[in-house]
């Protein structure tokens, strides 16, 4: 599976575990539940909610200290190509190619 679709899969299963969570408080306030037993029913669901989103971040999401290190090796790498990717390089036999 191509990696910006399954990012995306992955993030309309967090949207939808968010409206289910919403629409299982709704039922339960509804339906009578206790203050007690709603406020352990809303930590239960905080914490599985912190858990998943933790996973999503780290797993999807770069570290903002691993992009600066990917920008010095990159900005390091002495490649006139690669710093300009638009630019175009001439081979030996004059024709034009692309990196």
């Amino acid at each position: 599976m191509h990696s910006k679709l399954k990012f995306a899969a992955w993030l309309a299963a967090l949207y939808g575990g968010l409206l289910a969570t919403v629409a299982a408080t709704v039922l339960l306030v509804e339906g009578g539940i206790s203050p007690e037993g709603l406020t352990f029913v809303a930590a239960l669901l905080l914490a599985l909610c912190g858990v998943v989103v933790a996973w999503f971040f780290r797993r999807f999401v770069t570290a903002p200290r691993a992009l600066a290190a990917e920008i010095s090796i990159f900005r390091n790498c002495g490649c006139e190509s690669r710093r300009n990717p638009r630019r175009r390089r001439r081979s030996r036999t004059g024709s034009t190619r692309t990196n």
